[in-house]
């Protein structure tokens, strides 16, 4: 029984992980920050960053900017977790919005 419990818990953490998109609406989930979602409308820019000085939080990261006078914090996804057909998706729906300063890639090269 022991054995089969990290697996398990894995499992879960993973599963807790979602992003959802549906009409103009962009969902996320995560184990411990909950759910957030914003309209395609109330976000002012997105950007992916690779954060390897960062105590916590995930080390690639997409974060959605919503509109300042909304007053809302940033959405920060955890890139690790999703395949690249799911990011794809999400890189897909945001767009022009989507901003990187780095020269990133989910896409291998040739």
């Amino acid at each position: 029984m022991a054995a089969a419990l990290p697996p398990l818990l894995i499992f879960v953490w993973l599963h807790r992980f979602q992003i959802t998109i549906v009409d103009d609406h962009f969902r996320y989930s995560s184990l411990f920050g909950g759910v957030r979602c914003l309209r395609w409308g109330e976000i002012e820019k997105a950007e992916t960053k690779i954060d390897t000085s960062a105590k916590l939080g995930p080390i690639y990261k997409l974060i959605l900017w919503p509109e300042p006078v909304s007053g809302d914090k940033p959405i920060v996804i955890n890139m690790k977790v999703f395949g690249k057909a799911d990011l794809s998706r999400a890189f897909e729906f945001l767009g022009p919005k989507l901003q990187s300063k780095s020269n990133f890639s989910i896409f291998q090269r040739d």
